[in-house]
């Protein structure tokens, strides 16, 4: 009997911590599609370049800027 309990009480708190971390996911989410539609409506060039040298984040304006330096155009 006490078994049954623990098992229900284990399976309650495993279904309220999957709601809360689905909820968070879904905040995460609704917060990156927001930042990802300022960035691109902002009219000047935003990248941001990590220390590996990667480019993590770049907005749509400074793609022509992107293209001449890949092409080697001054």
């Amino acid at each position: 009997m006490r078994r049954r309990v623990a098992r229900r009480r284990s399976g309650c708190l495993l279904g309220k911590q999957a709601r809360v971390l689905a909820t968070a996911l879904d905040r995460s989410r609704r917060q990156e599609q927001e930042v990802a539609e300022l960035i691109d409506a902002v009219d000047f060039g935003l990248i941001r370049i990590a220390q590996d040298g990667a480019v993590s984040i770049a907005n749509e304006a400074p793609a022509p800027l992107r293209a001449h330096a890949r092409a080697g155009v001054p």
